[in-house]
């Protein structure tokens, strides 16, 4: 059986994030997804046969409302994203591209930045056990950082995409 391999640069190109701007727009149409993810995983479930579980009376219906909107770099293709005692990291993707960063939230400022080596399209980012935990999407690499140095702690592997 012979299994084609797409070359890598046809794949780079198929995956290259679109042109255009993703700048304080972008970040403020991604906090209001998670706002209403957020919302509907509260909302309650129907049970089998179509009626509430457990509750009676008419349905709630949920709403928002933007209460802040911040900065932030246009050329940055966040993957990941956290906020941890007012500083926010991230992860960018792109391949030749990806980074992680320390971003002042009010200001948009990078104040730190470590850049990954091209080969790598840096996705999710989370905090654990006071570590910054950084993945790769297609190269099934992790990264764990310190997060005031960002010096790299240890590398890991993973059987799937991140």
């Amino acid at each position: 059986m012979h299994m084609y391999r797409w070359p890598a640069d046809r794949w780079n190109q198929k995956y290259r994030r679109p042109p255009g701007r993703r700048g304080e727009a972008g970040l403020t149409r991604m906090i209001n997804i998670l706002i209403l993810l957020l919302l509907a995983a509260t909302a309650p479930a129907a049970a089998p046969g179509g009626s509430q579980s457990g509750l009676s009376g008419p349905q709630r219906h949920y709403t928002y409302r933007v209460i802040a909107s911040y900065p932030h770099d246009p050329g940055a293709f966040t993957q990941g994203l956290v906020i941890v005692g007012g500083v926010l990291y991230e992860s960018t993707g792109l391949y030749g591209r990806s980074s992680l960063r320390r971003v002042d939230l009010e200001t948009g400022r990078v104040e730190r930045i470590r850049e990954m080596p091209a080969r790598y399209f840096g996705e999710g980012l989370t905090v654990h056990d006071g570590r910054l935990i950084q993945l790769t999407w297609t190269g099934k690499r992790g990264f764990v950082y310190d997060p005031d140095t960002f010096e790299l702690l240890h590398e890991f592997t993973y059987p799937l995409e991140g």
